[in-house]
C-alpha cells in the first residue's frame, strides 16, 4: 500500500503547504479541515471563514502541529467554486498538450519543465504567459504559478516520465526515481484544485497495477472519476503513436469517453507528403549520418525497413531519433547507447533521401507535421535537440481529442462537434505544410508574379533557390523614390505556389 504524498500533513518543524477547507473562527484562529481529509487544523493568520483556500509556508506549532502560524513568507489563495477555462501544462516539454488546448477554447496560463532544453522551446513557443522551468515535485512550483494567476484552473494536464513503464525503457516502475513526475503531477494538481486532471504516458501505464491503484485514490480523495483511453494517432493521421490518456473529472455530466474514428484518407505517408523537402545546406548537413551511424544504423543494425515506407504509417519516435549513438541534447544522457542494450532492444529509427541522394533523419518540421504541430511551431537552431523534444511529446492531435472530452465534461462543449473540429485542424495542418515546405519544385527557377493594392502586377524571374519577401523588398529599393514604400498585397508563380518563403 502506498502512501498518499498529495496531501502531506502538517509536522512539527516542517514547514506546512496545503489545500484547507475552512469553517469558523474561534479564540485560537480560523477552523479548518485537509481537504481529502478528517485532518483538522486552526489557521493563526489572514485566512477567509467558510472557503476552500490553499496554504503556502505556515509554520506548525512546536507545542501542537494542528495550530498553523502564519510567517512573512506565507500565502493563501482562495478559490472560487467554478474553475475558468484555462489550463496548466506540467512537465509539458514541446508543449503538445498546450497546443491541442488552444484548438479547444482552452487558454495556457502556465506551462512547466525541469528540462533546461524544453524550457527554453516552450519560452520561444510564447503559448504561455508564463513558462517555468522548475521542479514539480517542490511546492514552490505551485505558489509561483497561483501568484502569476491567483484563480482556479480549469484543467491540469501532464506528460510525466515513461520511463519507469515504457517497452523502451528500463521499466524499473515504481522504484525508479523518474516516477517522481508523477507523484508530483499529483501533489501539484492536488494543490491547484483544478476542475480536472488529464495525464498522457506509453500504454504502459494502464497496464501498471501500482500506479492505477496510486491514480484511483487520488481520485477518490478529489472527488473524481477516472476515464481513461488508449489510442493510435495512426487511425486519424500518417504516424504511429499509441498513448494512454486518463481524463479525472467529477462524476456528474460526463459523456462516454470514446475512441477517434478511423480516417483513411490519411493512413498513409503519402497522402499528404509527395515529396521531401530540400532544406538549407546547413539544415541538410546536420541531418545526413554520421560515419558512425552509418555503421550502426546501415551495417550493423541494417534492417529491410530502414527507409520510411511511405506507403504507411511513419513508426513511432522515440526520444533517442537520431541521437541514439550520441549523448541527448537535453542532457539525460552523456554518451550513446551501449552495445548490449542496442543488442537486446534494437536500433530504432527510419530515413529519407536527402538533396544530395543521401539517406538521412527527417526534419524538425517533417516530424511536427507527422505529429500534428503546427507549421509556425518553433525549431531550435540544432536540429536534434529539436527531434529528441519531439521524441517524447505529446501530439496535439491527440491532445484535441481528450481536451475536448475535458471541455465536454467541465464545461458543457458539445461532443458531437469534435470530428469536425479535429478535421479543421488537421486541414490547417495541409494547408501550413504546402505553403510553407521548401519542396524541390521550389528551387527551380519560375516567373513570379506580384500585384500591388492598385492591383498592377510585377512579374519577374526567380533563379534556382527559394527566394523570400524580405529578399525581393530589398532589391526593390532601388526602383522607388525617396520615402516610396511597397504595400504587396499577394503573389503568384507559374508552378508551385511556395515557391517563396513568407518568412
Amino acid at each position: 500500500m502506498f502512501a498518499q504524498p498529495w496531501l502531506c500533513p502538517p509536522a512539527v518543524g516542517v514547514v506546512f503547504n496545503g489545500r484547507v477547507c475552512t469553517s469558523s473562527a474561534s479564540e485560537l484562529g480560523v477552523k479548518g479541515t485537509l481537504c481529502g481529509t478528517d485532518h483538522e487544523v486552526c489557521i493563526q493568520g489572514p485566512v477567509p471563514e467558510h472557503s476552500m483556500c490553499v496554504l503556502f509556508d505556515l509554520m506548525p506549532s512546536d507545542h501542537d502541529p494542528c495550530l498553523l502560524q502564519w510567517t512573512s513568507e506565507s500565502a493563501c489563495f482562495v478559490f472560487a467554486n467554478s474553475p475558468e477555462r484555462t489550463l496548466i501544462e506540467l512537465c509539458a516539454g514541446m508543449g503538445g498538450i498546450g497546443c491541442g488546448a488552444q484548438q479547444c477554447g482552452f487558454k495556457v496560463i502556465g506551462q512547466v519543465d525541469s528540462n533546461g532544453l524544453s524550457a527554453q522551446h516552450l519560452f520561444r513557443a510564447r503559448l504561455s504567459s508564463l513558462v517555468l522551468q522548475a521542479d514539480i515535485t517542490k511546492d514552490s512550483t505551485a505558489k509561483a504559478l497561483l501568484q502569476h494567476h491567483p484563480a482556479r484552473v480549469g484543467l491540469v494536464t501532464s506528460g510525466f516520465n515513461c520511463q519507469p513503464v515504457s517497452q523502451q525503457g528500463d521499466q524499473h516502475g515504481m522504484s525508479d526515481v523518474r516516477i517522481q513526475s508523477f507523484w508530483g503531477t499529483l501533489r501539484t494538481a492536488y494543490l491547484l484544485c483544478p476542475g480536472g486532471l488529464l495525464l498522457e504516458c506509453t500504454p504502459g501505464v494502464g497496464l501498471s497495477h501500482d500506479l492505477k491503484s496510486v491514480l484511483m485514490d487520488f481520485c477518490r480523495c478529489m472527488d473524481w472519476t477516472l476515464h481513461e483511453l488508449v489510442f493510435d494517432l495512426a487511425d486519424q493521421w500518417p504516424c504511429r503513436r499509441s498513448r494512454w490518456w486518463a481524463a479525472c473529472l467529477p462524476s456528474v455530466d460526463v459523456p462516454c469517453l470514446s475512441s477517434w474514428p478511423s480516417d483513411v484518407s490519411c493512413h498513409r505517408v503519402d497522402q499528404l507528403v509527395s515529396a521531401w523537402p530540400w532544406w538549407s545546406s546547413d539544415e541538410e548537413e546536420q541531418l545526413l549520418l554520421t560515419e558512425l551511424e552509418s555503421q550502426t544504423y546501415l551495417g550493423t543494425f541494417d534492417e529491410p525497413n530502414r527507409m520510411l515506407n511511405v506507403c504507411g504509417p511513419c513508426p513511432t519516435f522515440l526520444h533517442s531519433y537520431a541521437n541514439a549513438t550520441s549523448g541527448c541534447p537535453c542532457g539525460c544522457r552523456s554518451h550513446g547507447f551501449r552495445l548490449e542494450r542496442l543488442q537486446a532492444g534494437g536500433l530504432r529509427g527510419v530515413l529519407v533521401f536527402g538533396r544530395g541522394g543521401q539517406p538521412r533523419f527527417l526534419h524538425p518540421r517533417e516530424v511536427m507535421f507527422l505529429l500534428g504541430f503546427p507549421a509556425d511551431t518553433p525549431v531550435d537552431s540544432e536540429l536534434r535537440a529539436s527531434l529528441c523534444l519531439l521524441g517524447q511529446s505529446a501530439s496535439p492531435l491527440q491532445a484535441l481529442w481528450m481536451i475536448s472530452f475535458c471541455g465536454a465534461a467541465l464545461f458543457g462543449d458539445d461532443w458531437d462537434v469534435v470530428p469536425g473540429r479535429l478535421a479543421c485542424f488537421k486541414e490547417r495542418l495541409c494547408f501550413e505544410k504546402f505553403h510553407l515546405w521548401p519542396v524541390p519544385e521550389a528551387w527551380q527557377a519560375q516567373e513570379v508574379t506580384i500585384y500591388n493594392v492598385t492591383g498592377a502586377a510585377f512579374s519577374f524571374r526567380k533563379n534556382l533557390g527559394l527566394v523570400t519577401i524580405e529578399h525581393f523588398l530589398k532589391a526593390s529599393r532601388i526602383m522607388l523614390d525617396w520615402g516610396g514604400e511597397i504595400p504587396v498585397v499577394g503573389w503568384t508563380c507559374s508552378s508551385a505556389c511556395s515557391c517563396i518563403d513568407s518568412g
